[in-house]
């Protein structure tokens, strides 16, 4: 993320009225799905024989479910000797785990965002010899624009 140029966010953050933290949260999300998709999609390539363009949209709707998924969870656990407020919560924890299966089918149905690409290994190596090398170059050029 820091080799990165100031991001167009930061401006849609300062025209909305967006808090500081849902911000972070959402870029996070955001930038963290990117690269996963930037660096696993060749394997996946390699393996499966296709890649899946909509995992960059799915995974920015299904994290923050998962995480709501995660929350309530600890919450149920570590409330579950009070009677009353562990049925409601387990209530909500599989109201929101339907909520994320739902959400999980209904996105594997769009399956005309499919491409069917096969990398060789030889096209993976030579791959993440180009991504080495540009994170590379831009980690130079960040530290000589800071030196000046």
């Amino acid at each position: 993320i820091k080799l990165l140029p100031k991001s167009i966010f930061r401006r849609l953050a300062r025209m909305k009225n967006i808090s500081k933290t849902t911000f972070i949260y959402l870029e996070g999300i955001l930038f963290s799905t990117l690269f996963v998709i930037i660096f696993i999609a060749p394997i996946i390539s390699y393996y499966f024989g296709r890649i899946y363009f909509l995992s960059f949209i799915s995974n920015l709707i299904l994290i923050p479910l998962f995480t709501f998924v995660l929350i309530a969870a600890f919450i149920f656990i570590s409330c579950f000797f009070v009677p009353f407020l562990s049925q409601f919560l387990a209530e909500a924890l599989s109201f929101l785990v339907f909520l994320f299966i739902e959400a999980t089918f209904l996105l594997s149905k769009l399956a005309f965002f499919r491409e069917d690409l096969f990398l060789s290994l030889k096209g993976v190596v030579i791959y993440y010899c180009l991504l080495l090398g540009i994170v590379v170059f831009l980690h130079h050029r960040r530290l000589i624009s800071e030196r000046l």
